[in-house]
């Protein structure tokens, strides 16, 4: 028994390092958004977004790690530094790869949101690593949000070309997930944050009102799962929408409990794993 537990726990924590729960959510959430869309998305523009998230928290991880010099707290960071080489190696790979899918088998129509999406990503990286060479205020938990909520959605939205109201109360209650999420991140972290002094929007406005802006976020998202069960009787998404909020709120109160924050960041993200039961209860 102690044998499986610790292979299970050195698999969460290998899971965590190389941002394959962040993958995985990513995956959920896009399905989430093609059955809140009533669309069906190909196997190459699953394999695409899995790649691009990926590469892109990667390279987040490895320039954060080399910003911050020697940093023993943060284990992510660590690990991307220790191992940039081989990262950077299987990420250029994969780069092409999925640059490969893109130009050849990827819809026609999803070429120009993957390239939109690319260049805005791309902006991010930039601007985020300006700011703090710069030691400029960057509001990287609401770019973070925005950027992910569009990734998730963006396919769905591109090829239905439009959204009625229930779609766009979805969408605005996953992003408000998704920003709690994020600031649940700046929340756990926010002594690591204000050593390596970086300017975000959790460390301008303390440890405090962190927490009373997650809840807050959360109390929002919960109000609009029940606007969305109740008018439009689409109960599976609200129940998804709705449990996901549910663990969150948990996590905020209780993280206290939990001495190693690499499992507590693995089960924060495996919360956005959460819309995969739409496929029992849909």
């Amino acid at each position: 028994m102690k044998f499986v537990f610790r292979n299970a726990t050195k698999a969460i924590v290998f899971i965590r390092l190389v941002s394959a729960d962040i993958v995985l959510g990513a995956l959920s959430g896009s399905y989430f958004a093609s059955v809140i869309f009533n669309i069906s998305l190909s196997i190459y523009f699953y394999f695409t977004l899995a790649a691009a998230v990926w590469v892109i928290y990667t390279a987040d991880h490895i320039l954060d790690g080399l910003k911050i010099g020697v940093n023993q707290e943060n284990e992510v960071y660590e690990f991307h530094k220790k191992h940039r080489i081989a990262l950077l190696i299987v990420g250029s790979i994969l780069s092409v790869i999925t640059g490969l899918v893109v130009l050849f088998l990827l819809e026609s129509k999803l070429i120009d949101f993957g390239l939109t999406t690319f260049a805005l990503i791309s902006l991010y990286l930039v601007f985020n690593q300006i700011s703090r060479k710069k030691n400029w205020f960057f509001p990287k938990e609401l770019v973070i949000a925005i950027l992910y909520t569009w990734g998730i959605f963006g396919g769905a939205f591109i090829i239905e070309k439009s959204v009625n109201w229930f779609q766009l109360m979805a969408m605005i209650n996953y992003f408000f997930l998704v920003l709690a999420n994020v600031f649940l991140f700046s929340f756990y972290n926010f002594d690591e944050n204000r050593k390596d002094r970086f300017k975000i929007i959790s460390f301008q406005i303390g440890w405090k009102q962190t927490k009373h802006s997650i809840i807050a976020l959360l109390v929002i998202a919960f109000c609009l799962s029940l606007i969305i069960g109740f008018i439009s009787s689409e109960w599976s998404i609200s129940f998804i929408l709705m449990f996901m909020n549910f663990m969150f709120f948990i996590l905020i109160f209780f993280f206290a409990y939990f001495e190693n924050k690499i499992y507590l960041a693995f089960i924060t993200d495996s919360v956005f794993w959460i819309p995969f039961l739409i496929l029992f209860v849909s």
